[in-house]
Order: C-alpha cells, then structure tokens, then sequence
C-alpha cells in the first residue's frame, strides 16, 4: 500500500518534471508493488511503468530498473501487454526487455510464441525489402569516373603498350538447359555502364531461374521431406543453428530463386529469434502442434479470382475516401499517385500473388506458414494460373481496361466505374463456386487433432486474463469448412470444437497491409480493456453494456484466425438485402450524390448545408426509405417479445457508441 501511494506521488512529479531519478523511483515502487497484488489492480501499474519506458535516456537507465526489479511479479499479470513489450523488444531497451518475454513466454508458451513470430517474420519482410531498396538504389547511381580512368581501365589511349584491348564476351549459364545471357565488354564500354550490364544480368538470371521454376514445377517422383523446418527461418532444423547469429539471408531479387546473399540482421530480429529457440527448447510437442496447424494455413488460402476481388474491394474504398476528399471538385478530381501505384501492381501480379512469394522463402509476404510449403503453394498457385485459359483472357482484358494512356482514364471516377465492373465478374464467378469442403481432403493434420495430440488453447484465449482452469483447450477441428463473405473478401470459416463443449468458429483472414492488421489489434486490445470497466461500472453492468471484442490471432504478417459470430449481421447486410430485392445496386446512393454535385458544380451553384440536406432527403426517398431497418425487424422477428428485445437491444447498442 505505501509503496502504491508513494509510486502515484512520484509518478505526478516525474509527469511534471520529466527527471528520470523520479522516474526511476517510481518504477521501483510499481514493480514492488504489483508482487503482491492481482492483475486487477496491477494492470494500471504495469500501463505506467511500459508508459514511462518511452521516456528513457540513452543510458537504458529505466529499462535497467524494470530488469533489476521485475523478478517476482506473476507472469499471468504480463499477459494483456504482450503486444507493447513487443514494442519495447524492438527498440533499443530490447536487450533488457528480453529476459522479461523469456519468463512469460516459460509460462505461457502459445501466448507469446505466434506474436513473437509474427513480429520476427515483419521485422525480416522489412530488412529484405530495405536491403533490395538499397541494391537498386546503388545500382541507380552510376559511378564517378574520369575519361583517364575509364581509359587506364579498359587499355585504351596512350598507356605504355599503347595498344587497343580485344573485346572481350562473357556468357553466363542459368543451368536447367536456359540459355545463356552475355555480356559484351570492349573499349568503347564505360566502367559505370559495365557495372549497370553487371546489374541486368543478375536481374535477368532470377527472372529466368524463377520462370524455369514455374514451368518445371516439382519433380513427378519426388516425395515431400518429414524433415521439421525452423519456424523462424523455414529452413530444415538441422541447420537452423545459424539463426542464432544475428545474420539473415535475403534473396538478391525477384523470384525465389535469386542468390542468397547474406544481410546484417539487427538486434530485434536476434531477440527474436532466442526467444523463440528458448520456447521450442522449453515446450517442442506445444510448438511443434502450433507450426503444424500454421503449415496447414497454407490451404485456407484464396484463390486467384478470390484474392484479386479482395484487392479490388480494397482499391475501390481507397477511390471512395479520395473522392470525399475532392468532392469540392467532382469532374476534374484526379487519380491519386498510390492509387496508381497500387493499380499497376494488380496488372503486374493479376491475383497470383508473385509480388509476396517474390520476397523470400519465409512466406512471409504470402501470409502463409512461414515454411517451404508455403512458397511451394504460391508456385503451384501461379503454375496452375498461368495454364488457366480463362485466366489469361482476363488477364489480358484487365491490362486492356486499365490502361491509363486512354483519354479521360486517369479521372478518378472513371477508375472507379472499371473497378466495379470487374468486382461484378468476380463476384458472378465466386458465387458460382463450392461453398465447403471437407478438412479431411486437404488437412489432415487438423483433421486428426485432438487432445491427445497435443494441449493447445483455442486461439486468443490470452487476450484477457483469466485464472489457469478456465482457459479452453481445443478438443478437435470439426470436419466441414465453409467459404464465406466477409469484410469485403472471400474467408474459410473454420469450427474448433472446445474440451468443454463448445463449437467456435473462427475466419482465416488473409490481408494485405501489415500495418493496418496490427493497428486494428491494438483497437480491439483498447476496447477489450475498456470493457473490464464497463463490467464494473452499476449502470453499464445492469445494462450489459459491453464492446464486442473478437479473438483475434495474426499466425502470420498477412494472416489471421479471427472469432466469427455467425448470428451478426450489419446495417451494410441489411442494406444490401433490401438493394437485392428491389433490384438496384448497393452503392447507387453514392453514384447518385456524387452525379448531383457534379450537376450543381457545373451549374455554378454554390454548394450549402441545405443544398446538402435536400440531396440527402432526395437520396433516401428514392433508394433508402426511413421504415427499412423496421421492416426488416418485422419480417425477422415472428412474435411482438422479439421484435421489442430487438429495439431494446438497438437502442442500448446504440448509446454506447454515442
């Protein structure tokens, strides 16, 4: 208790002050503090001391006290902040923070090894892409040379043999049979120019080797290795001891079967390599369970059709947010430069995902398990693409659509009719497919888990702390996987059956922005918490007022196990049902708004808040009538008692988000 109140005192100064002797201080008396008491009144204590973290010296003088001093506090009390000692394991208290995840990652092994992997394969994914930003950026910048130089270099002028070299050819074999690339070098070649053929050629022997791979394929009588590979590497176990040294390996460019050359790692993805071998040394059968169910993540995959809607989808939100911003000028808004960028990167890759098979073995960009398998299914993913007559017909149509040297192809609403019109197709095509398959046909692994397999907790079961007994374990996959719509893609729902009865479906989420994945986890983190005081509060708890807060676990950069509710259903549903039986697009509203501002804006009107509020009061008159939500109740609802726990239900929902 006086170390409690003498902390909070020297945590207001230091709030004040900023001396890090007062904040030593009461990191001090926090630590000691939350020995002895429960996570409840400890979780305050523990968001104040990673707080104060960000404000240490050079000197790792804060970090040193919360090594010197953590030993004691239960690992269970380190559970809801895993995420930002993760963050603190990356920057350069990392080193100190090491030794704290060690002891949580002994006592909770599957709670810290899939955030520790998926940070470990971020952190390589960005050293790779770094490393091949700065290869190009070397081979962009010619080398200085003098003409003496140049000259003394290749023999030419007035040396002492005075002579003129003979020029010289060099070929190059990419093997397999492909043939060779040369290069001509002779006086009239320049050192710099020799460097950039030097350059091309590398380029030109992976883009060969990579499409010899693509056509060859796996050899007809090989058979799959047993061998366990590293999750940290996806590299066999037996050589996995060189991930110990802080020195990665990166593919010189392209399609996977580049050079390896080896990077420099820095000392996060070091850090988190040892606690990853700590947690494989420590609890082999759990981790060994966990890699198997990652490597079987590989076919919850989308297909090519499935994932270039999802881009799609995700393009046409981006169009939607820059055409609010210039809605100030409708007819001559512009398409932005990212969206250009992320266009041309659709006709490059066109679904088959080579842009994230291309950087490495790891899978990391794929979003898969991280191993061989991973990059293998990418390949036979393309390989089957590229033999698909009805894939290259399409291909070649949207590189025809999407050309941006047409007249007027560059308005951004003309970019995003065509993206509508292709989410059409590939809507049409995707509704036509199986909407389930058995595990047994593709997993087999997790068809066969059980208990006895190994003593696993269904997937983000640590979110929130709970005590030891209460945690469910994960008794069986059920057998039938579904293909769902969700959040504008094409998702697996998949069904764990839990040792206590239990049936949780969760989604397998593929994403494409990193960044976006973890900034919507620590959302979820923030309203998980804020749920534990609405619990406490009287009014909030009689109302049930709570967040629905998923779990949510990211077994890969690009891909997460997400808690579904197969009961919600959202206004956006309900909208496009009633879309559907009145027969009328979804997003006619917004087409419709954005052709009466353009009319308005031609007209030279200017544009009020009560032009605004008749557009608004025409629009929903004619596509979105005030009695709908209410219909839909009736028509859902049988008897009066639903239909009134219905509005109830509503309008609480709708207070708490107010």
């Amino acid at each position: 208790m006086y170390c409690v109140c003498w902390g909070d005192y020297l945590d207001q100064l230091f709030t004040s002050d900023r001396n890090l002797t007062l904040a030593v201080s009461a990191l001090t008396c926090f630590l000691h503090a939350c020995r002895n008491q429960g996570e409840g009144k400890s979780r305050k204590y523990l968001a104040r001391i990673i707080w104060m973290l960000t404000f240490d010296d050079e000197k790792s003088t804060l970090a040193e006290t919360v090594e010197k001093y953590y030993i004691g506090i239960s690992p269970v009390l380190w559970l809801p902040w895993i995420p930002q000692l993760l963050t603190c394991l990356v920057r350069k208290e990392g080193g100190h923070i090491l030794n704290l995840l060690c002891g949580v990652g002994k006592a909770y092994p599957q709670a810290v090894y899939f955030p520790i992997r998926t940070l470990y394969l971020t952190l390589k994914m960005e050293q790779r892409e770094k490393h091949k930003a700065d290869q190009q950026s070397k081979a962009s910048t010619p080398t200085a040379t003098t003409a003496g130089e140049s000259s003394s270099q290749h023999g030419v002028g007035g040396g002492e043999g005075g002579g003129q070299a003979e020029p010289m050819d060099t070929t190059l074999s990419t093997g397999n049979g492909a043939q060779g690339v040369k290069i001509h070098s002779g006086p009239d070649l320049s050192l710099a120019k020799q460097l950039n053929q030097v350059q091309l050629l590398q380029a030109k022997i992976t883009a060969i080797t990579s499409q010899l791979q693509l056509k060859t394929g796996p050899a007809p009588n090989a058979t799959p290795t047993t061998q366990p590979h590293d999750p940290a590497t996806g590299v066999p176990a037996s050589s996995s001891s060189s991930v110990s040294t802080p020195s990665t390996q990166a593919s010189g460019g392209g399609g996977g079967g580049g050079e390896s050359i080896p990077i420099r790692a820095p000392a996060s993805l070091w850090r988190c390599s040892r606690i990853m071998h700590l947690l494989r040394d420590l609890h082999p059968t759990l981790l060994s369970a966990l890699e198997g169910i990652v490597d079987q993540m590989v076919w919850f995959r989308e297909n090519w059709y499935e994932e270039l809607l999802r881009q799609l989808n995700e393009g046409l939100i981006m169009c939607q947010a820059a055409a609010f911003a210039s809605r100030a000028d409708v007819a001559n808004a512009q398409i932005p430069p990212e969206m250009f960028q992320f266009v041309k990167r659709l006709v490059s890759t066109f679904g088959i995902g080579l842009e994230q098979s291309g950087s490495g073995s790891s899978g990391t960009g794929g979003g898969g398990g991280g191993g061989p398998m991973s990059h293998e299914s990418l390949a036979k993913r393309a390989q089957a693409a590229a033999q698909d007559p009805a894939f290259q017909r399409l291909k070649a149509q949207f590189a025809s659509d999407f050309d941006f040297s047409a007249p007027g192809a560059k308005r951004l609403h003309t970019l995003m009719a065509k993206l509508k019109r292709w989410i059409k197709i590939l809507e049409l095509k995707t509704k036509s497919l199986q909407k389930s398959f058995l595990l047994e046909d593709r997993c087999r692994f997790l068809s066969n888990f059980s208990l006895a397999t190994a003593d696993m907790d269904i997937p983000g079961e640590y979110l929130m702390p709970k005590t030891m007994p209460y945690y469910v374990r994960i008794a069986r996959f059920m057998p039938r996987v579904e293909i769902v719509q969700r959040h504008h893609s094409t998702v697996r729902r998949l069904y764990i059956q839990g040792d206590n009865g239990k049936i949780y479906p969760y989604l397998v989420v593929n994403d494409t922005q990193v960044s976006r994945c973890r900034s919507e986890e620590r959302v979820l983190q923030l309203l998980a918490m804020i749920n534990l005081y609405l619990n406490k509060n009287k009014e909030t708890s009689r109302r049930y007022l709570q967040f629905a807060v998923p779990r949510l676990v990211a077994v890969a950069p690009q891909m997460r196990l997400v808690e579904d509710n197969t009961s919600n259903i959202s206004l956006t549903d309900i909208f496009k049902q009633y879309c559907g039986s009145a027969n009328q697009e979804w997003d006619s509203p917004m087409v419709q708004y954005y052709e009466r501002l353009a009319l308005l804006q031609s007209q030279g009107e200017s544009i009020t808040p009560e032009t605004l509020q008749t557009l608004f009061s025409q629009i929903q008159t004619s596509h979105a009538p005030q009695t709908l939500l209410r219909e839909w109740g009736e028509k859902s609802y049988a008897t009066s008692t639903d239909f009134w726990t219905f509005r109830m239900q509503v309008r609480v929902i709708c207070g708490l988000y107010l």
